[in-house]
């Protein structure tokens, strides 16, 4: 490995293999990527299963370090795949791994406490408490969320001695990372699955409560990071890994962006790599909320646009005239779009210049004034092919190998690489030399089969043969041993092994089953802020989840715990979705007193809260929400041991899958079955009203997003966060949840619903919940929808 230095890591993304050579030959440090299963790049080409471990050993071979991905939440029945492919990738050497889901994060730390873990974003750390969380586990580098300003990120490095990793160039999505289930809701295509539709890129209108319009266009549409401008900042704060995102774009795109981060790095900025960054792919850059807290969706486009190059000077009915910006030089083949929204565009065929106009035909639509981009550089593009492309010299691994042929016996021996010294034995039983009738089987044949290595990471340095006279082996025979002697030597996998690390997550999950037999789930009711509390409060539900804002509404909070238990009823204290740095001191300022009422538990809904409790020895429930993906039983194996007693359902779990958690789980469930289920949580704004006063937003309300369909999502907007939610509402009646014997809690979301509404829902799960239970309410022309229960994800 490279050299340990002040200067943080340049980690490169690659999709393939030609992107591993491509980030190589810019100067990375780093590579991560993913393999055939599990990544969150399923869309990528991605690396086969055979060529991992050459990808390894090419990058070693050049000091380069190889990251795996594997990312995303893994099904039940999965887990023995999982398993065997954790192992393989052990073996394969490489030097981490970036996961995110929690079952699997405690399998690998009991099975393989050296691996060297990463958090994926897709965990979903919003501050410092969850950076300690992962480092209690013995992670050795977490990534902070790219809404992370940097003074916070100064905060944290000064405080924690795990290694730091952010996000410094890509695409940015709309919704935290690990927090966003629109595709998911909206057409079974999951972001924790590797699937993302991308829904933040589509067109949408946003309407107030009165009806009014306020804003159109790409809403959702993240302009691109791109912190070249502040990497001294970067590097001065004590980050020791600066990651490009891009496993879905080209070679091009990473060898050239690899390189123009390496450079800035090593203090060599080339003030023309702006211009031609944006030529390889670009929707506008942004230096990200790291570095300003505005103006970060482009609403006009929401595709690559270019690099802007000049204006429309002039038009005509037959001609149009371009002002080119200094120095720009436009080659046949290159690609332009023009306006804002680059929906008009065209490939260069043909054209006059003078001086720094461009003379070519017009194109219909083009307007005086237009900007114009270009989106294809063809001289640029050619010159990165040739740099990307260049060939990586690869020192093949030599061995040794000792072979015996006797008649009547199976050929046997032994192979080692030559740089160990531990000796594979191998004996073909299905490999047996007989007496030749004609030409005999020799030492030169068998050495000559034997060097054809061909493509294998392998050459053969040493061979040995103990040869009887006479004897007849064809070269199918030959190649075969030549095949199966590489096979062994290039497998490290213990099988035995891996068979009783199935066997013993299954002996777990039996021993650690949790089994409660309930008849009749409790109902649960959650509100949004503690005001809605006495518009419900007359509705007879078992247990209400509150959430508290801040010390101000303690005194308040303390009259409504009163209220709840004069009831019989039982009251859960909901955290923040999110608790970045300044709002976790907040809650560490007010713990002690929430945890000194008789509440009846927590709702913990990220890492951060999940440690507060531990850390201030609650005795209280903690139930683990969503937000932390309980998606498998392994999960739930996790959390019991994180100090949880009590988890919530994934959303994105199918008839088959929910079954089969409900059939293994080490917690008792609470499930969701009523409401509008939230679909993304955002720090970034639809309005965008650059007033930099989002604390005391003066647009605080509701509003609703509404697609090229016609659904339209509610949207909250409040104390310069956004909360969006699916447009069609939750019903789960007894047809889809009967038989879940370890669910012993419905919960039923409250939006801005009328009291009659959940006063008539909690009524009908109370009792089940037929069909017939919930005519009167769909009467109310209430668009319903089951989720991702018959129809599950991708």
């Amino acid at each position: 490995m490279k050299e340990s230095r002040h200067l943080p890591e340049v980690l490169a993304p690659a999709g393939n293999q030609a992107e591993v050579t491509a980030a190589i030959l810019a100067g990375a440090d780093a590579v991560y990527f993913g393999g055939p299963l599990f990544n969150a790049r399923l869309r990528a080409e991605n690396i086969e299963l055979q060529s991992i471990k050459h990808i390894v050993r090419l990058c070693h071979q050049n000091k380069v370090k190889a990251y795996i991905t594997l990312n995303i939440l893994i099904k039940d029945q999965e887990w023995n795949d999982v398993i065997r492919y954790v192992d393989f990738l052990y073996h394969a050497e490489i030097d981490g791994m970036i996961v995110q889901d929690p079952g699997l994060i405690i399998w690998i730390r009991s099975h393989y406490p050296d691996m060297q873990l990463q958090t994926s974003t897709q965990a979903s750390i919003g501050g410092l408490g969850g950076v300690r969380f992962f480092e209690d586990l013995g992670f050795y580098r977490v990534v902070l969320p790219r809404e992370m300003p940097i003074d916070e990120i100064k905060e944290i490095r000064k405080k924690t001695n795990i290694e730091i990793k952010v996000f410094i160039h890509g695409a940015l999505c709309f919704s935290r990372s690990g927090q966003c289930l629109m595709s998911s809701l909206i057409g079974g295509r999951s972001g924790n699955r590797g699937m993302c539709a991308q829904p933040c890129r589509k067109y949408y209108r946003l309407i107030n409560e009165s009806g009014k319009v306020v804003r159109k266009g790409f809403l959702l549409s993240m302009k691109d990071l791109n912190t070249v401008h502040h990497i001294k900042e970067l590097v001065d704060a004590g980050i020791d890994a600066l990651k490009i995102e891009g496993r879905l774009k080209s070679p091009q795109y990473v060898y050239q962006v690899t390189k123009m981060y390496r450079n800035a790095v090593d203090g060599k900025k080339d003030q023309k790599d702006d211009q031609e960054l944006a030529s390889v792919f670009g929707r506008d850059f942004t230096p990200g909320r790291m570095f300003v807290s505005h103006q970060l969706t482009n609403i006009y486009v929401q595709k690559k646009r270019g690099a802007y190059i000049g204006t429309i000077d002039n038009t005509t009915k037959k001609w149009m005239e371009l002002q080119l910006n200094n120095n720009i030089q436009l080659h046949c083949g290159d690609g332009l779009a023009f306006g804002k929204d680059a929906n008009i565009g065209c490939n260069v065929d043909r054209f006059s210049k003078q001086g720094s106009k461009i003379k070519m035909e017009r194109i219909p639509g083009v307007k005086a004034g237009m900007p114009v981009y270009r989106n294809k550089n063809v001289a640029l593009m050619q010159r990165l092919t040739e740099e990307a492309e260049r060939p990586l010299p690869f020192n093949k691994i030599p061995i040794s190998v000792h072979m015996t042929f006797s008649l009547n016996i199976p050929v046997f021996g032994w192979v080692k690489k030559n740089t160990e010294g531990e000796k594979r034995i191998f004996k073909f039983e299905n490999i047996i030399p007989q007496q030749a009738k004609k030409q005999a089987l020799d030492k030169e044949m068998i050495t000559q089969q034997m060097k054809k290595l061909g493509n294998t990471d392998f050459k053969l340095s040493h061979l040995d043969v103990n040869l009887d006279q006479g004897l007849f082996l064809s070269r199918s025979d030959l190649n075969k041993i030549r095949r199966q002697i590489i096979n062994m030597i290039d497998q490290d996998e213990d099988r035995d092994i891996v068979q009783n690390n199935i066997r013993h997550l299954q002996n777990k999950l039996e021993e650690q089953h949790c089994k409660i037999n309930s008849n009749s789930p409790k109902i649960s009711i959650q509100i949004r802020n503690l005001k809605q509390y006495y518009t419900y409060s007359h509705i007879p539900a078992d247990e209400w989840v509150i959430p508290l804002k801040n010390i101000d509404e303690i005194d308040e909070i303390k009259k409504i715990i009163d209220d709840i238990h004069k009831k019989g009823q039982r009251i859960r204290i909901a955290f923040p979705e999110i608790m970045n740095t300044p709002i976790e001191r907040d809650w560490q300022n007010i713990f002690d007193a929430i945890d000194s009422e008789n509440i009846d538990g927590y709702l913990v809904r990220n890492y951060e809260s999940l440690r507060m409790c531990h850390c201030h020895h609650t005795r209280h429930s903690i139930e683990a929400d969503t937000n932390l993906q309980i998606f498998n039983a392994v999960s739930t194996l996790a959390f019991k041991q994180w100090g949880c007693d009590r988890g919530v359902v994934s959303p994105e779990l199918d008839q088959n899958s929910l079954k089969e958690l409900n059939r293994m789980t080490a917690l008792p469930l609470t499930l969701h079955v009523y409401g509008f289920q939230e679909v993304m949580i955002s720090d970034n704004c639809v309005i965008d009203c650059n007033k930099n006063n989002c604390q005391h937003c003066e647009n605080e309300g509701l509003y609703h997003l509404i697609d090229q369909t016609g659904a339209a999502f509610p949207m909250i907007l409040n104390s310069g966060s956004i909360h969006i939610f699916n447009a069609s509402k939750l019903c789960m009646t007894s047809r889809e949840i009967k038989g879940l014997n370890n669910v012993d809690t419905y919960r039923i979301n409250v939006l801005n619903e009328d009291a009659e509404e959940i006063m008539d829902v909690a009524a009908a799960y109370k009792k089940q919940c037929t069909q017939d239970d919930i005519k009167n309410i769909k009467n109310k022309q209430i668009r319903f929808t089951t989720g991702n229960f018959y129809r599950g994800i991708k």
